[in-house]
């Protein structure tokens, strides 16, 4: 039987392996979520901002990304043999090879469903996971890559925006747009309030943006 790893730790550990077994290259899926949480009052990221995850507003999905990525960069400062590339997604969605559909589309499905009661002030990236799965394997191909992060987000919306599209297609259990706009607490998975824009910068060194 496989042991219980905490997700912060299983970076550490799959590191730690690749350096000892003189692995040349990693690629690690951190998030957006380690680049936005600053509470600098900015709205516009790069591949430069991290998150605070000392800050006691920091959600605690934020703080284990943000963790688990500092220490993965940590491990490999401390050698020159492994390299390491790390792709920042925002919100994934798309199509699902398992039934674990991902933090992104449960989302969108509960609003889908008519879990969702009203429109949050909610701004959030979404990229689709066959980018992102590109994106991956460019970063693995490609010297360019290394040592550097990317930003993998396709455009951004406010919940507004694609609660209005979902009640286009039909969807009758999309929630009212017409209602107060709800506190951000019950989205606290989810960084609200305020306009989140995150820019490839990078990602045009490894990857045709279309």
């Amino acid at each position: 039987m496989a042991p219980n790893v905490s997700p912060q730790a299983a970076p550490r550990i799959i590191i730690e392996a690749a350096i000892k077994e003189g692995v040349k290259k990693l690629v690690l899926t951190s998030s957006c979520a380690a680049i936005t949480e600053t509470h600098t009052g900015q709205t516009d990221f790069s591949e430069d901002d991290w998150t605070d995850a000392a800050h006691a507003q920091t959600p605690a999905y934020y703080k284990s990304k943000t963790l688990a990525e500092q220490k993965a960069w940590d491990l490999i400062g401390t050698q020159s043999t492994t390299k390491l590339a790390v792709i920042n997604p925002a919100g994934v969605i798309g199509p699902t090879l398992s039934d674990d559909i991902g933090t992104a589309s449960e989302f969108v499905l509960q609003i889908i469903d008519g879990k969702v009661p009203g429109c949050p002030k909610l701004h959030i990236g979404f990229v689709d996971v066959r980018d992102v799965a590109a994106a991956h394997i460019l970063a693995m191909q490609k010297s360019e890559a290394d040592g550097e992060r990317f930003i993998i987000s396709e455009r951004e919306f406010w919940f507004k925006e694609f609660s209005k599209r979902f009640e286009k297609c039909r969807l009758r259990e999309s929630p009212d747009t017409r209602n107060a706009e709800l506190a951000g607490q019950i989205f606290r998975l989810f960084r609200s309030g305020n306009t989140t824009n995150v820019a490839n910068g990078r990602l045009g060194e490894i990857y045709p943006i279309r």
